[in-house]
């Protein structure tokens, strides 16, 4: 993973500002297939859409799953690139408490 919304470890994200654009997404340093989801740290599905096409993986807000507030969460999932390498998701986040 190269970038995108979230890196692993980032702590203090603000959910408004992901709830409000909808939408995560991570970047690969090549094209990839399979699933990405996003899951509580308990490893339960958040319920958001994951997909992954070329370099990108986007998981989008279903409307009433927005995240919250001081919580852990994991884009969790299963790539690969052309060659048939297969690589773990686990970008591990914490959003920020309430102002």
């Amino acid at each position: 993973m190269t970038g995108g919304t979230v890196k692993d470890g980032d702590k203090d994200v603000d959910p408004e500002g992901i709830n409000s654009d909808g939408i995560i997404e991570i970047t690969f340093s090549e094209e990839m297939t399979g699933n990405i989801a996003l899951q509580t740290e308990g490893g339960d599905d958040v319920g958001w859409l994951g997909k992954v096409e070329g370099t990108t993986g986007t998981l989008e807000l279903v409307k009433g799953k927005e995240i919250g507030n001081e919580t852990t969460y994991v884009i969790a999932g299963k790539v690969s690139d052309a060659a048939g390498n297969v690589t773990e998701v686990k970008i591990t986040f914490v959003t920020k408490g309430k102002e």
